[in-house]
């Protein structure tokens, strides 16, 4: 839980979260940890208190980003807190507004009603991104080249039905961006990738 303040620039702590997973995982190696053993976040959410952003888009794009900075960074695996509905509530600071850690708000019986930001993320990434069942899923390298800053990550994998995927995450609250889709040739030089292709957001 990276924040306990979740007011203010939403978009900037997005970003800012960034720099908390390496720096734990550059702890990890400072400390001795060997590469070769499992790091796993056990748990995480937004804050460990409930605001708005829990409930809205950025509580998807935190999802997106943890989960593929985490394995980019060699993360064994992540797992969200909060996967039964919920109400939205306010616990800690009265700026942070009002929301929750919830793939659905909870209808008065308590079952799931609406879906949220966070439902469609959950979708995307193990439908999409990745594949269920067994498999490998190969990282691939990846880089943003042409932005000033970090708003936007691209994380990609090879799926083990042979597809690439490449997830791009935009943290900017107004900005949108085109990217062509480059790969790296042995050689050297990059070419455009060309072909069939489905996209999702």
């Amino acid at each position: 839980y990276p924040f306990d303040d979740i007011c203010g620039d939403i978009h900037a702590k997005l970003v800012e979260q960034d720099g908390m997973l390496r720096d734990v995982m550059m702890r990890f190696s400072e400390d001795g940890i060997p590469s070769a053993t499992p790091k796993i976040i056990s748990e995480y959410g937004f804050s460990a208190f409930s605001g708005r952003a829990m409930s809205e888009m950025p509580s998807a794009l935190l999802m997106a980003n943890i989960a593929g900075r985490w394995l980019s960074l060699g993360g064994s695996a992540a797992y969200m807190f909060g996967y039964g509905p919920n109400v939205p509530s306010n616990q800690h600071l009265a700026c942070a507004g009002f929301g929750n850690m919830m793939p659905f708000t909870a209808d008065e019986d308590g079952q799931a009603d609406k879906p949220m930001p966070s439902f469609f993320t959950a979708n995307l990434l193990a439908k999409i991104w990745s594949v269920a069942g067994h498999g490998l899923h190969r990282l691939v390298p990846t880089r943003i080249e042409g932005l000033a800053d970090s708003r936007v990550v691209a994380f990609a994998v090879r799926r083990p039905d042979g597809k690439l995927a490449v997830m791009l995450v935009n943290r900017s609250p107004d900005q949108a961006y085109h990217f062509a889709l480059k790969r790296q040739l042995r050689s050297g030089p990059t070419e455009t990738l060309s072909g069939p292709a489905q996209v999702y957001s």
